[in-house]
């Protein structure tokens, strides 16, 4: 038995090496054995089962030297034919040198393998990755709809249940290989990348090809990922941090831009307007968060305007129907015995509270409003002894109300209670049951 002068491998004396095909064993066993070990003890040797060649191409890929990696992939091709795997790695040498073209063959020829075992293995856990790759070149042929078509299946195909939990165990393997537990923290993360880098790619296609609905329809749906379509394993708890996966589709669609030299397309954003104040709120951020009160004034923000234009419609809308209520007796009525219900009847209890004493000032105000808009009315009416009734009673609440409330709150309270006097002494002197006493 001897060793092959090229490759190492173990051979017949005097036949072909059939690794290489570059000599014949001749070289006797311990001279090549130390040459082995010097090759093993080396810093620049790596370890694959797919022959010296794609080690090579992968050790100049990972340098940057992408045609020698190319070169490396091509004496692979020639002796071995074509593998999925060896394609692969030069068609992401060939895009990093803008090749689009033959990146986009190469991916191709990664799609239509032989159908062998390992190749049909290979291409099921690579799928995504060479899908994605071809989209890439599309881009860089200006071909938009073929990149926008091969985003689209690659991520049906990570959203499939089988793909996804084949990926998560995947890298979780590889981390946990590894024994450090930073490391398998951060291997964990990976996995919603994968969707992230993708749904990036998408949006730049659409924004490129002048879709801009379609690309911020695109980000919502990828922003809000949720374990029922994406089920991952139980440990992995990323997919309820909107705002974190949103910022890796930022960070990947910017990447890619600066990639393509595409600098004038902008990341897509819907914005959303309060309906209360018309506040500007960012719709992915404000999801994310959790929180469904708009920032500016708190207001329970159940549902919402998807243009600026829309909330300004509905203030209109809202203002010339308050006009027109405004006008009418039987509405301002009932407003005043809503605010007298807030004043005397809920409030009181709590006017010990500073917050309460505030509010109630705010309803004896709007309340003098609603008054003297009434008074306009012209609604007179005979007066009766329910309303002396009901007057002296709302008096005396009024009166305990001023007295439990600081000073500063109790400007537009005397206001209400001397003009409530002044009305029951009207309504006792038209009715005659005041009592006059004269002193001689």
């Amino acid at each position: 038995m001897a060793n092959c002068p090229k490759c190492g491998s173990f051979v017949r004396e005097g036949e072909e090496c059939r690794f290489c095909n570059g000599g014949y064993g001749s070289h006797p066993k311990d001279e090549i054995s130390v040459k082995i070990d010097n090759l093993l003890n080396s810093n620049n040797y790596q370890s694959s089962s797919n022959g010296n060649q794609y080690a090579k191409a992968e050790d100049c890929f990972n340098k940057r030297e992408y045609e020698a990696a190319i070169n490396y992939c091509d004496d692979y091709t020639y002796y071995y034919g074509n593998k999925s795997q060896v394609l692969f790695l030069k068609a992401k040498a060939l895009f990093e040198l803008k090749k689009y073209d033959e990146t986009r063959e190469c991916c191709d020829l990664c799609i239509n393998h032989d159908g062998s075992f390992h190749e049909e293995r290979y291409y099921k856990d690579h799928a995504h990755e060479i899908l994605e790759l071809k989209g890439d070149s599309f881009i860089g042929l200006n071909n938009d709809i073929g990149a926008i078509n091969c985003y689209n299946s690659a991520l049906k195909i990570v959203k499939s249940p089988d793909k996804w939990m084949t990926i998560s165990r995947g890298h979780m393997l590889q981390a946990e290989a590894q024994a450090h537990e930073r490391v398998v923290k951060k291997e964990k993360t990976k996995v919603y990348k994968i969707v992230a880098s993708l749904a990036a790619s998408k949006i730049l296609a659409l924004q490129h090809s002048g879709k801009t609905k379609e690309a911020t329809d695109c980000l919502i749906e990828y922003s809000f990922i949720k374990e029922s379509d994406y089920p991952v394993e139980s440990h992995d708890r990323y997919s309820s941090d909107t705002v974190k996966i949103y910022s890796d589709i930022d960070t990947f669609f910017k990447r890619k831009r600066m990639k393509f030299n595409l600098h004038n397309l902008e990341f897509p954003i819907k914005y959303i307007y309060c309906k209360n104040c018309g506040n500007k709120i960012n719709y992915v951020i404000f999801r994310g968060t959790k929180h469904y009160s708009c920032p500016k004034c708190n207001h329970l923000m159940v549902s919402y305007f998807n243009s600026y234009d829309d909330y300004k419609n509905f203030k209109e809308q809202q203002r010339i129907k308050k006009e027109k209520q405004e006008r009418d007796p039987k509405h301002l009525k009932s407003e005043i015995k809503f605010c007298k219900k807030k004043i005397l009847s809920d409030y009181i209890v709590f006017l010990r509270f500073e917050h309460y004493q505030r509010k109630s000032d705010e309803k004896f105000k709007e309340l003098l409003r609603l008054e003297d808009l009434l008074e306009k009315c012209n609604t007179e009416t005979k007066p009766t002894k329910e309303d002396q009734k009901n007057y002296k009673k709302e008096i005396r609440r009024i009166k305990y109300c001023l007295s439990r409330m600081d000073e500063k709150y109790t400007a537009n309270g005397k206001i209400v209670l001397e003009k409530y006097q002044k009305r029951l002494d009207e309504i006792e002197k038209k009715l005659g049951n005041r009592r006059r006493i004269n002193i001689f």
